[in-house]
This record gives structure tokens, sequence and C-alpha cells, in this order.
């Protein structure tokens, strides 16, 4: 039986890291979830061949996984890197999607892609997806495009979201924490 390594969210939100014996991925998938783990990496040992991120491009059987926040924060900091190194958005977008664990937002990603290809903004592609991309997200990025200063708003944006994502992290282990009852 192979061995599996994990990094998986607890319902705390914090990132827990460590390794479990399973039949397969499949398995050992089930076997997180079991302990109310939602993986977001999970690797086979050094003895298999399947190697793949959980739900991720290479896993065997995709499942849509919904698009968290930590996924937006991930895109746009790499996003900004690669903007501020004078890689074309497109190429950038195509780039990240190919990257991105979470099979929807891979698809999300690409149908950005596409749309500035056909000619569209890079602010009206992302207006297409309000349920990943927010009023305050779409709008930065058209201000950031008007004004030249794109990777500036995306980085100040990133920001933002990662101390909003801490805030909504501590309230939440707060709430479980027996003692605030």
């Amino acid at each position: 039986m192979p061995t599996f390594t994990y990094v998986a969210i607890n319902d705390q939100g914090q990132e827990i890291k460590g390794s479990l014996d399973a039949a397969d991925q499949n398995a050992a998938e089930r076997a997180l979830e079991n302990q109310e783990l939602m993986p977001l990496k999970l690797t086979a040992g050094a003895d298999s061949k399947a190697k793949s991120p959980v739900r991720g491009m290479g896993a065997g059987k995709q499942k849509r996984r919904r698009i968290t926040d930590r996924d937006l924060i991930d895109f746009s900091r790499q996003f900004v890197t690669l903007h501020r190194a004078g890689v074309p958005i497109l190429s950038s977008l195509e780039t990240l999607a190919g990257q991105a664990d979470n099979p929807a937002f891979t698809e999300v990603l690409m149908q950005v892609a596409s749309d500035i290809a056909s000619g569209n903004d890079f602010s009206a592609a992302l207006k297409k997806h309000p349920k990943v991309f927010g009023d305050l997200y779409v709008n930065s990025v058209k201000a950031g495009e008007v004004g030249g200063v794109l990777d500036e708003v995306i980085h100040r944006l990133t920001g933002v979201m990662q101390r909003d994502a801490e805030i909504a992290r501590a309230l939440k282990a707060q709430c479980a924490t027996p003692s605030s009852w």
C-alpha cells in the first residue's frame, strides 16, 4: 500500500501537513475527508507512479471544486510578478491557468484569456465572472488599466484580500473555540 503525503485545511482554516497509507489516491482523499480535512495537495510516495495535486489538472478524476479566496490571492500574486517581469497579460493568464490546482479556476482563467484574445479588455473579461472576480476587483483592474498601473493596483488588492482572509480565519477560529461561547 503506497504512502501519500498531503497538505490540507482543517475546519478552522489551518494548514495541516502529514502522510497516510491508502490503496490509491481516491482512498487517500476519502480518508482525509473523513478526518474533516480538505485536501489541497496529495502526492503518492516515491514507490508509486501517480504524483498529482488533488483535483488538479493531473488528477485521475477531476471534481469541480469551489474557487476559494486562496485561489484568487495566489493568482493575483503570481500575475503581478509576471506582469512586472514584462510578460503580456494573455501569456500570463495562459501560464497561470496551466499551473492552477483547481480545475474550476483553470476553466475561468482560460475563458478570460479567450476573451482577451478576442479583443476584450482585461477588466471586461473579468467582469464576465462575477462569482470569482467581485466588483471591487474588476473596477480596480479597470482603473489600473486606464492609469497604466495595473501591477500596483493588483498588488494592493492582493494585500487587502490577504488581510480579509486572515481576519475571517481568526474569526472562524475564535467562534469555534468553546471558551468564546
